[in-house]
């Protein structure tokens, strides 16, 4: 259960964050946060779907897989999954600073959620 809200709020969550932070080093903070509603609630929704993806892999993998091996894979399959969301959406391949960018958001919010989510008190077994 703990693995569920980990992923579906603080997923998206960190999401949001990471793309307010590219709009602030992109535009500076004055431009960015003039109106951040409508962006920030285009990235949860993103985030929301990437996230409750990663969560089916994240479960699948859970009871076979270590979390030294699972945390990179869910990171990669995370950046994947919004690559397709992205291309998805647009209909189109993006530019490819995007690409990028869509990246390190994603493998990073993906990456930590897995280490959020692991249950660190039961011994794994690999």
């Amino acid at each position: 259960m703990k693995r569920v809200w980990v992923y579906l709020v603080f997923g998206p969550i960190f999401g949001v964050l990471g793309s307010l932070l590219w709009a602030i080093i992109r535009d500076g903070a004055d431009a960015a946060l003039r109106d951040p509603a409508e962006g920030a609630t285009l990235a949860y929704v993103f985030g929301f779907f990437v996230s409750w993806l990663s969560l089916m892999v994240d479960v699948g993998l859970s009871r076979a897989v270590p979390i030294v091996v699972r945390a990179p894979l869910i990171a990669a399959t995370g950046a994947a999954i919004a690559f397709a969301c992205f291309v998805v959406a647009l209909g189109q391949a993006p530019p490819l600073q995007h690409f990028g960018l869509v990246g390190a958001v994603a493998a990073g919010s993906m990456g930590m959620c897995s280490l959020l989510a692991n249950n660190y008190s039961k011994p794994e077994r690999a």
